[in-house]
C-alpha cells in the first residue's frame, strides 16, 4: 500500500496524495474542471467537437510556429489562472479562409476549460443577433452579461458591423472585458492592412493587449480534398 502524504489546495484545503504522486491535483478542483470542460463541449456545434491543438496538422514551418505559439499561450494563461492574475492578454487570428483559425481557437478554449478557466465561443453573426431591445427578450441580457464576464471569449468571423447599434454592442462587450482585464480572442478573414474596417475603438484595445497571428497558407479544405483525390 502506498504511503499517503498531504497537499494543500488554496480553495479546498488539505487533501491526501500518494508518495509516488506527490504533485497530484486537488480532486475537487479536478472534478469541477472536468465539468467546466464538459459544459463547454455541450455548447459547441457537432462539427467542432473534434477540434484540438493535438490534431492540428502542420505542413509548413509557419503552421508549426503558429501551433507552438498557441501551446505557449495556453501555458501562460493557465499559469496566470493558477496565480490568480488577470488573464487580459488576447489574440487576433487574421488571414485566409480555411487555414485553421477556428480550429486552433477552439483547441485553446478546450485546454483552458480543462484548467478550470471559464470560456465561451460565439460567431459574430450570433453576437449581432443579441442586438435587440432587452425588454423584448429578458434572456438577451443574461447572454450579453455572460459574454462580458467569462474569462476567455472567442468572437469568430468578425465582420464590419453595418449598423451603428451593432458597433455599439460589439464595443460594449469588448470594452467591458478590456476594463475587467479579461481575455478576448478575435478571428477574422480580412488581412491586417484591411483590419481598420472594423471599429477602431475595438481594434485599439486589441492592439494594446493582443498578439496578432497571420494565417496566410493554403486553404486546408482544398488541400485535404486534393490529398483525398491523390489517394484514390
Amino acid at each position: 500500500m502506498n504511503k499517503l502524504n498531504e497537499r494543500v489546495c488554496p480553495e479546498h484545503g488539505y487533501y491526501p496524495v500518494a508518495a509516488d504522486d506527490p504533485n497530484a491535483p486537488c480532486p475537487m478542483c479536478a472534478e469541477r474542471n472536468q465539468k467546466n470542460y464538459e459544459n463547454f463541449l455541450k455548447k459547441l456545434p457537432q462539427a467542432y467537437l473534434e477540434a484540438s491543438l493535438d490534431n492540428y496538422v502542420t505542413l509548413t514551418k509557419e503552421q508549426k510556429g503558429t501551433l507552438d505559439t498557441c501551446w505557449a499561450y495556453v501555458k501562460r494563461m493557465t499559469r496566470f489562472h493558477e496565480l490568480k492574475r488577470p488573464l487580459k492578454i488576447g489574440l487576433v487570428f487574421f488571414g485566409r479562409t480555411g487555414t485553421g483559425k477556428t480550429h486552433l481557437a477552439l483547441g485553446i478554449l478546450k485546454e483552458l476549460a480543462k484548467a478550470g478557466i471559464t470560456v465561451e465561443y460565439i460567431t459574430c453573426t450570433d453576437l449581432l443577433k443579441l442586438d435587440v431591445p432587452l425588454n423584448l427578450n429578458p434572456e438577451i441580457e443574461k447572454q450579453r452579461n455572460r459574454l462580458k464576464k467569462v474569462q476567455v471569449l472567442v468572437i469568430d468571423d468578425l465582420v464590419k458591423a453595418p449598423l451603428p447599434s451593432n458597433r455599439e454592442l460589439m464595443f460594449n462587450i469588448v470594452d467591458t472585458r478590456y476594463q475587467n482585464l479579461d481575455c478576448t480572442i478575435l478571428i477574422t478573414n480580412v488581412y491586417e492592412r484591411n483590419f481598420k474596417q472594423h471599429d477602431e475603438r475595438v481594434i485599439s484595445r486589441m492592439q494594446e493587449r493582443a498578439y496578432f497571428l497571420p494565417f496566410m497558407w493554403e486553404d486546408f479544405r482544398a488541400t485535404g480534398k486534393k490529398m483525398n483525390l491523390n489517394e484514390r
